[in-house]
């Protein structure tokens, strides 16, 4: 019987080993290569839009050279964004709550401006949504296109700020796992 109840342990403890090794590894190759690639996404984010509201400061009644602007510097990243919101959607599981799908919610959550969750648009992110506010900006409409850009930079480092904090529970975890 204590033969038993020493074999049971020893296999539970092999267990927790196996589900910790699991997690760093899922860290490793998920989450910290995800969060070095979304930190450049959001680099470019914020060079993009800063860039854009300075061309709409110089021209506050035409958002035109603005949108031009954008919808020639997005390609840049544009790949890597479509990649990373697709990987973030795919794999989150909602049937279970952890720090991965924390993580990977926040990531999915970064890219579209009203949400994958609620509305799936394929390659719909923070770019595509300003361009589109942009176009359809009316003339009368209150906020200039230069706050409606700081609007969108707002939003974005609020994102970020979400990513990073998922991000910063994950790697602690893995700290404290070793």
């Amino acid at each position: 019987m204590i033969d038993l109840l020493l074999k049971l342990l020893e296999n539970l403890q092999k267990l927790a080993e196996y589900r910790s090794a699991h997690k760093r590894r899922s860290f490793k190759e998920l989450a910290e290569p995800m969060f070095n690639e979304l930190l450049d996404v959001h680099k470019n984010y914020i060079l993009l839009f800063a860039e854009a509201r300075s061309l709409a400061r110089k021209n506050p009644k035409d958002p035109s050279p603005a949108i031009d602007y954008l919808e020639m510097q997005r390609i840049t990243f544009q790949p890597v964004r479509v990649k990373l919101s697709a990987l973030a959607s795919t794999l989150r599981k909602p049937e279970k709550s952890s720090l991965m799908y924390d993580f990977l919610l926040a990531v999915a959550r970064y890219f579209p401006v009203g949400d994958i969750l609620e509305k799936p648009r394929p390659h719909r992110t923070a770019s595509t949504s300003l361009i589109e506010k942009l176009k359809r900006l009316p003339p009368s409409y209150q906020s200039t296109p230069a706050e409606v850009i700081g609007t969108f930079i707002d939003l974005q480092e609020q994102k970020w700020n979400d990513v990073c904090k998922a991000f910063a529970s994950m790697k602690e975890a893995d700290l404290e796992a070793l």
